[in-house]
C-alpha cells in the first residue's frame, strides 16, 4: 500500500481533490434533515345531567366528538388566534407553521393526529408546547378549553441528511477511493525496481548497480563476470531493448577499464585474465545479440530499473532455451538517469584533460563510477 501510495500519489490527490469537490457541489441537493413531531389531542365524551344552553358546547355523545375531532382538525390548521400564539411562543411565521404542520382526524374515533416537521428539531418539540398552551389558554373560542386535551406527547423522528459536511464526506471518500485506484495501478504496472524483484525472477547472479555509488561498482561487476566460467576471454553484453542497448555499449567501456584495473592489482596466484567486452545490442531471435552470446565465454544481462516485468522475464527465457548458464544480470539506473551520469562523467574527464596533458605525471581520470559521481 505505502509502496503505491509513493509511487502514485498524485492520482490519490486528483481523486480525492475531485471528490471533495463533487461532494460539495452535490451538497444543494442533498436532502436537508428533518425532525418530526407526532402528537395525539382526544376530544373527550363528557355526560351532562343539565344542558344549560349559555355554556360551551360539551359532547355527551361518542358520534359528536367524532364530529368535533373532524373540526377541530381544520381549526388547528386555520385558526388565526391559535396560530398566533403558536408563532408568538416559536418564533417562527404563521405561513412557515401552516406549512409544517399537518392534522388529522383519525377515523371512527375522537383522535386528532397533528404532525410538525422543521429542520430543528427544538423547533418541532416547541410547536407541541405552544400549541397545547394554546388549547389550554383559551385563545379561541373555537375551540372551548377542555374540548381537545393532550393525549399523547409529541414523539420527535430525524431522518435524512448527515450530520456532517459533504465536503469531509467526499475527502474520506476520495482518500479511499484514490489508495483503490493507486493500488491497482501498481498492480497493472508490473515493473523491476530492485535487486529483490530480479532475483525473485531468476536464479542467476544479480549485481545490482541502481543506487551504487561506489567507485569499484564496475570492479565488482567485471570480477563477477570473469568468475562465470573458467579461462573467461570474451564477454558479450546484450540489453532487452533499445533504450537499453545504449547503456549496454557504455557498460562495456567501463567494464574493460575495471578488467584491466583488476588484472593489474591480481597476485601471481590468483590472476585476473584479459576479457573482451564487447557490446552486441538487443538480445533477441536470430540476431546480433544473440550470435554473440552464444560465441562468447560470459554474458552480461544488462537490464535498467523500471524495465516490465514481461520484457525481463522474455531475456531470461531466451538464454535458457540457448542453454546460456553463464550469465550474470546487472540492474543499471533507467536511461534516461544513465545517460545523465554517463554524460556528467564525461565532462569531468574532458575538463580534466588538459591538466593531464601538460602534467604527463598525472593520471587521466577512468569514467568507471556507474552512478556517473566523480
Amino acid at each position: 500500500m505505502w509502496s503505491a501510495l509513493r509511487r502514485f500519489w498524485w492520482v490519490v490527490l486528483g481523486i480525492t481533490v475531485l471528490t471533495a469537490a463533487a461532494a460539495s457541489a452535490s451538497a444543494p441537493f442533498v436532502p436537508t434533515p428533518q425532525s418530526t413531531a407526532e402528537g395525539r389531542f382526544l376530544v373527550p365524551v363528557r355526560v351532562v345531567e343539565r344542558p344549560d344552553p349559555a355554556s360551551p358546547l360539551r359532547t355527551t355523545t361518542p358520534n359528536d366528538a367524532q364530529l368535533l375531532a373532524r373540526t377541530y382538525a381544520v381549526i388547528l390548521q386555520t385558526d388565526p388566534s391559535i396560530l398566533d400564539s403558536v408563532s408568538l411562543q416559536t418564533g417562527a411565521s404563521r405561513d412557515e407553521l401552516a406549512a409544517s404542520m399537518s392534522v388529522e382526524a383519525v377515523e371512527s374515533t375522537a383522535v386528532v393526529e397533528v404532525s410538525f416537521t422543521a429542520a430543528d428539531e427544538a423547533l418541532a418539540r416547541a410547536y407541541f408546547t405552544s400549541l397545547n398552551t394554546a388549547l389550554t389558554s383559551g385563545v379561541t373560542p373555537n375551540i372551548p378549553v377542555g374540548n381537545l386535551i393532550l393525549l399523547q406527547d409529541a414523539q420527535v423522528s430525524s431522518e435524512g441528511g448527515l450530520n456532517v459536511s459533504n465536503r469531509a464526506v467526499g475527502i474520506v471518500a476520495g482518500l479511499l477511493l484514490g489508495l483503490a485506484v493507486a493500488m491497482l495501478l501498481e498492480r497493472l504496472d508490473s515493473r523491476i525496481r530492485s535487486g529483490v524483484d530480479l532475483r525473485s525472477m531468476t536464479e542467476l547472479p544479480v549485481i545490482d548497480l541502481s543506487r551504487s555509488s561506489n567507485r569499484v561498482a564496475g570492479d565488482v561487476l567485471a570480477l563477477r563476470a570473469l568468475r562465470l566460467a573458467p579461462d573467461v576471454r570474451e564477454v558479450a553484453i546484450v540489453a532487452t531493448d533499445r533504450a537499453s542497448a545504449r547503456i549496454a555499449a557504455d557498460l562495456a567501456d567501463i567494464l574493460h577499464v575495471a578488467n584491466q584495473n583488476l588484472s593489474r592489482s591480481a597476485t601471481d596466484g590468483d590472476p585476473i585474465p584479459h576479457a573482451t567486452w564487447t557490446a552486441h545490442g538487443v538480445l533477441g531471435s536470430g540476431n546480433e545479440g544473440e550470435l554473440g552470446v552464444q560465441r562468447s565465454d560470459a554474458t552480461v544481462l544488462v537490464l535498467p530499473a523500471g524495465t516490465p516485468v514481461r520484457s525481463a522475464d522474455r531475456a531470461l527465457m531466451r538464454l535458457r532455451s540457448l542453454d546460456i548458464t553463464s550469465v550474470a544480470v546487472a540492474l543499471t539506473p533507467a536511461p534516461r538517469r544513465w545517460a545523465r551520469a554517463r554524460a556528467a562523467t564525461l565532462a569531468a574527464a574532458a575538463s580534466a584533460a588538459p591538466a593531464a596533458d601538460d602534467h604527463p605525471e598525472v593520471e587521466r581520470p577512468k569514467a568507471r563510477d556507474l552512478a556517473g559521481r566523480p
